[in-house]
């Protein structure tokens, strides 16, 4: 799930942004934040809850509550911090079978994901857009300003 949430917010060439304070980042580097906590397992696999975050943000800083939630509300309207916060409140159970469901339905998904990289396409994912142009200028600028010996 991590995984699949990562790479589907990077570019083609794996840079991305973390959504809390806009740093470029390989998404190897980046956690996959959650914006309602994790042990909350009815939120814990929502798409809508988790986006990518830079370790700073989502460990030193605590997921960086009000610019996740800043960054929730551009991309999916006023609404979802109330449904996230109620749906955490629900109960949920799950055994393994849905456990079992839910790794195959994420293998399935970052397998589809890769291939279509692997194969120099667009992914048409109406929740994921690959970055735009300005993250793109930010990546290449910031390779710039790294000393010549430490240019990726």
């Amino acid at each position: 799930f991590s995984r699949y949430i990562r790479i589907s917010y990077s570019d083609k060439k794996g840079y991305t942004h973390c959504v809390t304070c806009q740093r470029v980042y390989h998404w190897k580097d980046l956690h996959c934040g959650h914006f309602v906590s994790r042990r909350h397992k009815s939120t814990r696999w929502d798409e809508r809850n988790v986006a990518p975050q830079c370790p700073g943000c989502n460990i030193y800083n605590q997921g960086a509550g009000p610019a996740f939630a800043s960054y929730l509300i551009k991309k999916y309207g006023t609404h979802i911090i109330d449904e996230l916060l109620m749906k955490s409140k629900q109960t949920c159970r799950m055994g393994r079978f849905e456990y079992e469901l839910l790794i195959n339905e994420y293998k399935t998904k970052l397998q589809q994901y890769e291939n279509s990289i692997n194969q120099g396409r667009e992914v048409k994912d109406p929740v994921r857009k690959s970055p735009d142009q300005k993250v793109r200028r930010q990546v290449h600028q910031r390779k710039k300003d790294l000393p010549d010996d430490r240019q990726a």
